[in-house]
C-alpha cells in the first residue's frame, strides 16, 4: 500500500476500492513488457516481418494454419524439446 493513500474522510469505500483498482491497474501495464515470440528470440536472424506477412497473405486451410503453428512456436515435440520439459519425470 505505499503507493496508495489512505482513504480520505468523505470517500466511500467503493470509490476507495476503484481508485486502489485503478492504481495497481497502472502499475501492472507499466511493468507489462512487450516479448517476442519464442521463435524470434530464438533466431533472431531470420527476416521474421516477411515471415509473417507471407504467412498471412495467402489462404490457407486449417490443418496448414496448425501445423505452421506448431512449427512458428516450436512447440513439434522433438526429442530436444521433450528432453527439456520431461513429460514423464
Amino acid at each position: 500500500m505505499a503507493y496508495i493513500t489512505p482513504p480520505e474522510q468523505r470517500e466511500t469505500f467503493r470509490v476507495f476500492r476503484q481508485r486502489v483498482h485503478t492504481i495497481l491497474y497502472s502499475i501492472a501495464l507499466a511493468n507489462k513488457n512487450a516479448r517476442d515470440i519464442r521463435v524470434v528470440q530464438v533466431q533472431p536472424d531470420n527476416p521474421w516481418s516477411t515471415v509473417w506477412q507471407n504467412l498471412h497473405a495467402v489462404w490457407t486451410s486449417e490443418d496448414v494454419k496448425a501445423v505452421w503453428y506448431t512449427v512458428v512456436h516450436d512447440i513439434i515435440p522433438t526429442n530436444d524439446r521433450l528432453a527439456k520439459i520431461r513429460p514423464c519425470a
